[in-house]
């Protein structure tokens, strides 16, 4: 076909709804260069050409407002590549995913509160961190390598440890020895969002809003009192 083509020849050959082509011209994505004496829509050449380019990049996920912005300023390296870091880090979400269904698969017949458990803790983390947010976690982690993250957390036990003796002793948060467990509690912290202050803010969002829940779940794995270990870290920190 040639020439023009209606609203219905243009959705029949394109693959897409009457109803779409109309919303695209009333959001200004894709408005017909032409229409008749009656006000029928009538689309060139150009505005096949156009159809395409949405079309082919909304198949790729972009957001219409996204494709609307890069084909007005012709930008479409940067909508392109902005799309490839988000595809990207939801490839090492879902790749983080799989490693934990994998454990799971790897333990024989998990119990149902390990998978409620492991349910949980997603849903949260959903809740506060984006995927790229989370990938950004995993990717710190994967550099770190495995040894290193378990050398941590081994570490990160340890100064709960010295952190509950001092909590059941009452000792002043502005003990020497208090503030020394204190900043190296932070810096292991830190070691897995080094510099990403976003997610430093939103895992603190997230401990302040669930901190007593997921204290207790750790608490049950540890055999420590890791929701009164945490408010004595809280006070020290605030006596700073």
């Amino acid at each position: 076909m040639t020439g023009t083509w209606s609203t219905g020849d243009l959705a029949r050959a394109g693959g897409v709804t009457v109803r779409m082509l109309h919303h695209y011209d009333e959001i200004g994505l894709l408005a017909p260069s032409g229409r008749t004496a009656s006000g029928h829509r009538r689309y060139t050449a150009d505005d096949v050409r156009r159809l395409y380019r949405i079309r082919a990049l909304r198949q790729l996920g972009l957001p219409l407002d996204r494709i609307a912005a890069s084909l007005g300023s012709g930008d479409l390296r940067t909508a392109l590549a902005d799309q490839l870091a988000d595809l990207d880090a939801r490839a090492e979400h879902l790749a983080e995913l799989r490693r934990r269904v994998r454990a799971l698969l790897d333990t024989p017949d998990p119990a149902p509160d390990q998978l409620l458990a492991a349910l949980e803790h997603q849903s949260l983390l959903d809740s506060y961190l984006s995927g790229r947010q989370q990938a950004d976690l995993v990717a710190r982690s994967a550099e770190l390598g495995p040894e290193q993250v378990d050398a941590l957390r081994t570490e990160l036990l340890g100064l709960v440890a010295e952190l509950e003796r001092h909590q059941r002793a009452d000792t002043p948060t502005t003990d020497p020895d208090v503030r020394r467990l204190v900043d190296r509690w932070q810096e292991i912290g830190e070691s897995f969002h080094s510099n990403a202050d976003a997610v430093k803010d939103r895992i603190g969002d997230l401990w302040r809003d669930h901190g007593d829940r997921l204290g207790a779940d750790l608490a049950r794995r540890t055999g420590r009192d890791l929701p009164a270990v945490l408010a004595y870290l809280d006070r020290a920190r605030g006596a700073r």
